[in-house]
């Protein structure tokens, strides 16, 4: 059936005539709600929208950019010596180039600056992060890493800060808290070892550009039982 006055578009300009059922119209989904892609601000990032990696091809681009994705978090085993790390970090431009906020999760794996005791060592870990020995090495590495990337977006005329976002770590669980190390941990340090590390990083960060945001690792899932028998004082001193 048709409908005698025009609809208005989710955009705010009227259609040049009546179309019905709703979902039949350009701008609307099947389920008669506007579409994301047509209310979205044209040229506008989405802060409140992100996704987790993407291969650098235009395909991936598109396909973000019509979901109305403005941020890609993406990961990097800094200082790691495993073949394939220097091309990680060309990648880490892709999103910036592209008109993407780029969420950085930086794992500290310079084998030369770590503290292995108590863990499981360099060689048998699989992934994660491990505490620095040398302060200033550390933060030489850190600083070594996120210029490039600062300089890039200044290159453009943009606010580092409006685009991205230094985080160390990611689902830590220290030793001190979920048990003895394991290979496929994210974290091999203990709880202090990582509030130091996060402290020296957020120096480093700060030194390159004041106004980069930084944030600390997210809970691991396997604290979630801690959590629930109530054990809060010890994840706090973990995780503020």
């Amino acid at each position: 059936r048709s409908i005698p006055t025009p609809l208005t578009m989710p955009t705010g300009r009227p259609t040049p005539g009546a179309c019905w059922p709703r979902s039949t119209c350009p701008g609307w989904n099947l389920n008669g709600k506007p579409s994301l892609v047509h209310t979205r601000k044209k040229n506008l990032r989405k802060d409140q929208f992100g996704i987790f990696d993407i291969p650098g091809d235009r395909r991936s681009l598109q396909a973000i950019k019509e979901l109305g994705t403005g941020w890609v978090r993406m990961q990097l085993r800094m200082g790691d010596p495993q073949k394939g790390t220097g091309k990680k970090k060309q990648a880490l431009m892709f999103p910036l180039r592209n008109g993407l906020g780029l969420w950085l999760t930086i794992y500290h794996r310079d084998p030369t600056n770590i503290k292995e005791k108590g863990t499981v060592g360099f060689k048998r870990s699989q992934r994660g992060g491990f505490p620095p020995t040398n302060k200033e090495r550390y933060q030489k590495l850190i600083k070594k890493t996120i210029r490039p990337l600062v300089q890039s977006l200044q290159s453009e005329g943009k606010n580092p800060a409006d685009w991205l976002v230094i985080q160390f770590g990611n689902e830590v669980a220290p030793r001190d808290l979920a048990g003895p190390d394991k290979p496929m941990r994210f974290w091999h340090g203990t709880s202090d070892e990582y509030l130091e590390m996060l402290a020296w990083g957020y120096d480093a960060v700060k030194a390159v550009n004041p106004k980069i945001g930084v944030a600390m690792g997210g809970i691991s899932s396997a604290m979630m039982e801690s959590v629930l028998k109530g054990k809060k004082a010890k994840i706090g001193r973990a995780h503020v």
